[in-house]
């Protein structure tokens, strides 16, 4: 079976990027949004990798963006995988 997924037109991303910069998101966030958001499986220290930041910052920033609603965690630590909520004006 395969699969095609729709890729993301760029005035959609920047229209998504507009409705993060209006939550107030950091620009460490808005990375870290964007990751998950490509790999809902990504760890906090695949993250700290990517971003260049440390894996304490990443919780700190997961914290936030949990704490906003703008990501969730499903399932265990181990084997689990981040949900990302649709963002509206």
């Amino acid at each position: 079976m395969i699969s095609f997924r729709k890729r993301k037109s760029k005035q959609e991303k920047k229209d998504l990027e507009k409705d993060l910069e209006r939550l107030g998101l950091t620009d460490n966030q808005k990375r870290i949004f964007f990751e998950i958001k490509s790999n809902r499986n990504i760890t906090q220290k695949d993250l700290s990798l990517k971003i260049g930041i440390s894996e304490k910052n990443i919780r700190n920033n997961i914290a936030d963006l949990k704490e906003m609603g703008i990501v969730k965690r499903v399932g265990p630590d181990k084997g689990g995988y981040w949900e990302v909520k649709n963002i509206k004006n």
